[in-house]
């Protein structure tokens, strides 16, 4: 919610006035009765249509805002989630794969060492005979 001095035209004077009624954003400035603000002195109906034509442009600006962040908080978020979606499915293809090479260098190396004992045995038969 945006303060009320933030509307031009409305100066601290002003803004003490208006805070007395109770109005202190630009929301409670909006929603009050023009017949009302033009008792307060130092505001007339011109000046009043125009105040509140100016604060109408601010909300809505403010509420476009909103919006638009929101939607690309949205937006940003399915996106990231789309990406890490697919970097975790990625990863564990990568992962996968080093599973599967891994598995076949221990069945390689057990293979080999499978293979010397062999090697070493015959080795040891033929020294003996």
């Amino acid at each position: 919610m945006s303060d009320i001095k933030d509307i031009s035209g409305i100066g601290p004077v002003l803004s003490a006035k208006l805070n007395l009624l109770g109005i202190k954003t630009i929301e409670d400035f909006v929603a009050y009765k023009t017949k009302k603000l033009i008792e307060v002195p130092g505001l007339g109906e011109a000046l009043v249509s125009r105040l509140k034509a100016s604060a109408s442009v601010m909300l809505a600006a403010e509420l476009v805002h909103k919006k638009t962040k929101k939607e690309t908080h949205r937006a940003n978020g399915k996106n990231l989630t789309k990406k890490n979606i697919k970097k975790s499915s990625e990863k564990n293809k990568d992962n996968s794969k080093q599973k599967g090479e891994k598995k076949e260098s221990k069945t390689k190396l057990r293979k080999e060492a499978t293979n010397s004992k062999k090697t070493k045995k015959s080795r040891k038969k033929k020294s003996k005979k």
